[in-house]
């Protein structure tokens, strides 16, 4: 298949997903869709694969803002994984199934359509027989594993607070797949292809949180466990790909409030009325047996940042827990049509 031609088709593959995803939202037709159905959609497609994709990143997924480049592939694993697939690979395979059963469809409607010999029916029927095994064979890529009883998968991280290498421990030689992986969390992006003979993978984390380590056998997640990287104390951050900028906890405590001021921006090199980075303020340790169904949290907050892309002042108050967070928006008043709250399986 040409470079040309296999662009061709994943364009027809990505239009065919957001008309799925536009059917299974169920709104008004997406060319009527302004920013706030786009926020909105970030928020949905964040519950339900936990994977943020910003509302910038959909527009251009859609069409709304100039953007040559074909989405990365994080972008389009996370648009499969919401109309119910696990990933994008899963759902090009799946619809190429369906395209083949299409065309054997068609073959078998144009032969009936034409008015041959018993002979040649057999033959044309025998032939279908063959393309059928045929797509069965191509599309035989599952693994043949032998049970969780085959593999063993652990973990330690080696320092308190960030960042944090953890050694991961496994053993999967008995398995018949020769694909492993293991995943950091959630976030299929983060998902790194081991040795099969080995016993022994590092990787390190640059975010607190509490986290879904994986070991994957192909696609099929063989294990999982909780793995809690603590903040040790308040940290900063100024989100950067791959590594953020870490500011530590004499940087920002005051006398009598944690801050990230505009100077931390601006000793990093922003213009801020140009660019706005993404911060972030964590404390993320060990609050004994408290309840997600019960609790009470008091804090105050401001934001003081109000100009430029700044304007509306979006902030969020997220509450990690072990399964689901709490994310609770807030803004000037004049933005408020943009808010929505994240509770525990819910979407206000």
């Amino acid at each position: 298949m040409s470079v040309e031609t296999n662009n061709s088709r994943q364009k027809e593959l990505l239009n065919a997903c957001l008309r799925k995803i536009e059917i299974k939202l169920e709104w008004s037709n997406s060319v009527e869709w302004r920013h706030s159905h786009f926020e909105l959609l970030s928020k949905r497609i964040l519950e339900d694969t936990k994977v943020r994709l910003s509302a910038v990143t959909l527009k251009r997924v859609w069409g709304k803002v100039s953007y040559q480049s074909f989405p990365s592939i994080s972008t389009l694993d996370a648009l499969a994984r919401f109309i119910g697939f696990d990933n994008w690979i899963s759902y090009e395979q799946v619809s190429e199934r369906s395209d083949q059963q299409s065309q054997q469809t068609t073959v078998r409607t144009f032969l009936k359509s034409l008015n041959l010999n018993k002979r040649r029916l057999a033959y044309g029927s025998g032939i279908l027989i063959l393309i059928g095994i045929a797509v069965l064979i191509a599309s035989a890529k599952w693994p043949n594993l032998t049970g969780n009883s085959a593999v063993s998968f652990d973990f330690k991280p080696v320092a308190v607070g960030l960042p944090n290498t953890v050694i991961f421990t496994y053993d999967v030689k008995e398995s018949n797949t020769d694909s492993v992986f293991i995943q950091q969390s959630w976030d299929p992006k983060l998902r790194h292809k081991v040795e099969k003979s080995g016993h022994i993978f590092t990787t390190t984390y640059y975010y607190p949180g509490f986290y879904k380590a994986k070991l994957l056998l192909d696609d099929q997640i063989m294990s999982e466990k909780d793995l809690y990287i603590k903040s040790d104390g308040w940290i900063g951050t100024i989100e950067k790909t791959p590594v953020p900028f870490y500011l530590d906890e004499g940087e920002i405590s005051g006398s009598d409030m944690i801050e990230i001021s505009s100077d931390h921006l601006v000793d990093r090199g922003y213009d801020l009325n140009s660019e706005l980075p993404n911060t972030d303020l964590y404390i993320v340790e060990d609050f004994g047996e408290v309840s997600g169904n019960n609790f009470k949290l008091t804090t105050r907050f401001k934001n003081t940042l109000g100009r430029g892309e700044a304007i509306c002042q979006k902030t969020s108050v997220l509450i990690l827990c072990s399964e689901t967070p709490f994310i609770i928006p807030f803004s000037i008043k004049g933005c408020v049509g943009e808010l929505n709250m994240m509770l525990p399986g819910k979407l206000l």
